[in-house]
């Protein structure tokens, strides 16, 4: 039997608080756990990844927890906008540099 290649996507969240982007991943990850649960965030197969912008943080996850995820986001304190998704890294910091100067 053939093992399936596990699908990810890659999310550009914005935030506006003085707080570093590991900070703003942990309030992520608490949140979601609060509402999914422990073992749905070890499914989930969440990660951090570096950004050039201060102010942008960049996730990747799993295709099929990928509403769970953008759930979390939308209600996490204080407020994070997701600004671009995409299913390649290299497409999203692209996607990156062409809306980051029309937040700044």
């Amino acid at each position: 039997m053939l093992k399936k290649r596990i699908k990810r996507r890659y999310l550009a969240i914005y935030h506006m608080q003085e707080k570093n982007s590991i900070e703003i991943f942990n309030i992520l990850k608490h949140r979601y756990v609060e509402l999914f649960g422990s073992l749905s965030i070890e499914l989930t197969s969440i990660f951090l990844f570096n950004s050039n912008h201060n102010k942008v943080l960049i996730i990747s996850c799993n295709l099929k927890y990928l509403n769970n995820i953008l759930t979390s986001i939308s209600m996490v304190r204080p407020p994070i906008t997701t600004i671009s998704m995409s299913g390649t890294m290299k497409k999203l910091r692209k996607n990156i540099r062409e809306i980051i100067p029309r937040f700044c």
